[in-house]
């Protein structure tokens, strides 16, 4: 039975030609590695999104042919001559990539230029936690920012963080339209992509028997208020053969590569003042507003006189359908702001919920900010490695890696003072 979008079939395919018109080049300016099939081979599902280091993405397809997208602004890409499709990234730089082709084909991208195959398991938003609410000091967090391995929290259903049991056991399994996939083969799609050595580097060398091979790096690890002196430091011990093939994460840290930005202006270019009369408790108030022309930010701050609690959710009217594109829902006492970053041309519908104010009034700001974009310079890290015995360090070197990288150390100093 056909049912909606592409074919569910596998196929493979060889391209000698691959990545000879485009070549393309990961951040740190590798190529992009070859897939799960070897070099030149790929299947139906490989479809990829590779940055490039001048602002744009590369779109792969299956059969190793490649196309050029080039960033016209915050989020908008100019695809190639003679090519009929639109890439957006509605929430740069860390948002989804949407790439809709001519015959209606949708393929969501995550930031990192994978295909969203862990949402598509149990229906969830894929984003970051401060899309949610503030976070910091999370695992996550350190492990993203300290050694670039990738992690997820899920929050379990669409109402609360830890539902009833049974809710629990139907999210893990599926139901529903995710019979039989849920959080489970998410998860396991998650372990999939933890040991596929695409993702991560791979050291290679000879020493002696019972060497002790380490990575080290110091730095300094952000946090909410400023930075503290962090590093790593792991070893492995090499076996009796001598040789060793070590899976490794990427040598530069996320935060120190080059990134592109957006920046908003100091000053809003429109300001506008709309005051209301409170609805009842558990009742809201829509206000129209339109927006003339794409503004790089869309900001909505709902004030009122008394310390108690009101919501604020903004919408975007699409043909007769009014879609959420922003919320503010604070703890009591503290006011709301909702921001729609790179907010398109449109009527939008700013509703103000009463969910347990005695105010008699309320007062909606509203301002529209430019903004410029910027790129940083970046810098690419290094791994001290060490060759020991005994922890006496024999011999040092510095090794740079990246994803999908193999690189092979020589350890003929360690070989010789052995």
């Amino acid at each position: 039975m056909a049912g909606r979008g592409g074919t569910l079939a596998f196929s493979r395919s060889y391209n000698s030609q691959a990545n000879g018109a485009v070549q393309a080049y990961d951040p740190q300016g590798h190529l992009v590695p070859a897939g799960p099939l070897g070099p030149k081979w790929t299947d139906n599902y490989q479809y990829h999104l590779i940055p490039l280091s001048g602002g744009g993405e590369v779109f792969q397809t299956p059969g190793g042919v490649s196309y050029m997208f080039l960033l016209a602004s915050g989020n908008n890409f100019v695809p190639p001559k003679g090519v009929n499709a639109t890439l957006l990234q509605p929430q740069p730089p860390y948002g989804d990539f949407t790439l809709t082709t001519s015959g209606q084909l949708v393929y969501t991208f995550d930031y990192t230029g994978r295909l969203n195959k862990i949402a598509d398991q149990n229906g969830y938003a894929n984003i970051h936690g401060w899309q949610l609410y503030d976070t910091t000091g999370t695992t996550e967090d350190w492990s993203y920012n300290a050694t670039g391995g990738f992690g997820y929290t899920f929050e379990i259903g669409a109402n609360e963080f830890h539902p009833p049991f049974p809710e629990v056991v139907d999210e893990y399994l599926g139901a529903g339209k995710y019979q039989g996939k849920g959080n489970r083969e998410a998860y396991l799609i998650a372990l999939e992509h933890a040991v596929d050595t695409r993702y991560s580097g791979i050291l290679t060398g000879k020493a002696p028997r019972g060497a002790t091979i380490r990575l080290r790096k110091t730095f300094r690890t952000p946090t909410w208020e400023g930075s503290f002196r962090d590093r790593i430091d792991t070893p492995i011990e090499v076996d009796r053969d001598g040789s060793f093939e070590w899976i490794v994460n990427p040598s530069t840290r996320p935060v120190v590569r080059s990134r592109t930005y957006q920046k908003l202006e100091d000053a809003p270019y429109l300001e506008k003042t709309i005051d209301g009369t409170n609805p009842g408790p558990g009742s809201h108030t829509d206000h129209e507003f339109v927006l003339d022309k794409d503004a790089d930010l869309f900001r909505v701050d709902l004030d009122w006189p008394t310390p108690d609690h009101m919501d604020l959710e903004i919408y975007r009217q699409v043909g007769d359908k009014l879609v959420e594109v922003g919320s503010s829902g604070n703890f009591v006492g503290d006011k709301e702001r909702a921001d729609v970053p790179n907010a398109e041309a449109g009527t939008y519908v700013l509703r103000v919920i009463n969910f347990a104010s005695a105010s008699p009034t309320y007062t909606l700001g509203v301002k529209l900010f430019d903004s410029v974009t910027r790129t940083t310079d970046g810098k690419r890290e290094s791994y001290t490695l060490t060759c020991e015995k005994d922890g006496k360090v024999l011999q040092t070197e510095q090794v740079f890696i990246g994803r999908g990288d193999r690189v092979r150390v020589d350890l003929a100093e360690c070989r010789r003072e052995w």
